[in-house]
C-alpha cells in the first residue's frame, strides 16, 4: 500500500490566484514517484492512470512490456490514454 503523505481534504490545494500551493506541490511530487502498476496484459481499459504513469505486463514479448499513460482520460475513460514504450 501507498501512503500520500501530506494530504489532507481540508488544506486547499490552490491559492487565492490559481496558483499550486505548498502542499499541492508536496502532493505532485509524491504522485510522480509512484511505482510502476505491474500487472498481465494490456492496461488498455482495465487500469485507470493518470498521465505519465508507467504500466508493466508480466507476460509481455520483447518490445511490448512497457506501457506509458500518455493521456489522462480518453472520452473521459481514465483507462485508455495507454501505448507502448
Amino acid at each position: 500500500m501507498i501512503v500520500i503523505n501530506g494530504f489532507s481534504r481540508k488544506i486547499p490545494l490552490t491559492d487565492d490566484k490559481g496558483c499550486a500551493t505548498q502542499w499541492m506541490q508536496i502532493l505532485g511530487e509524491q504522485l510522480k514517484n509512484l511505482p510502476a502498476i505491474v500487472g498481465t496484459g494490456s492496461p488498455v481499459g482495465i487500469y485507470p492512470a493518470l498521465e505519465g504513469r508507467f504500466y508493466i505486463d508480466r507476460t509481455g514479448a520483447a518490445g511490448s512490456k512497457l506501457w506509458i499513460k500518455v493521456a489522462d482520460a480518453v472520452g473521459g475513460d481514465l483507462t485508455q490514454g495507454w501505448e507502448l514504450a
